[in-house]
């Protein structure tokens, strides 16, 4: 995602990231689920949450952010998450 033109990344400036990333990431195998249909592509971000055990889905998807909350996990914007986090 972070290679999507709109981000403006180069491969040169991800891949650091990617690899501080991986050394702190747990990988996991999502479940399949089919709760978006209007972009059933969706759904594999809400299989990693639930795999995952996360308490909090960070998104700008409009089709992740109208469900307000999946099972126990809460789908919000980056500006909502910022702000609850803030201390």
């Amino acid at each position: 995602m972070l290679g999507y033109p709109k981000f403006g990344f180069s491969p040169e400036e991800i891949a650091p990231f990617v690899e501080d990333l991986l050394s702190i990431a747990r990988l996991v195998e999502p479940p399949n689920l089919d709760v978006i249909i209007a972009d059933p592509s969706d759904n594999l971000f809400l299989g990693i949450a639930v795999k995952g055990s996360c308490q909090v889905v960070v998104s700008g998807d409009h089709h992740l952010l109208s469900l307000k909350q999946f099972r126990s996990i809460q789908v919000v914007t980056a500006s909502e998450f910022m702000y609850a986090t803030r201390i």
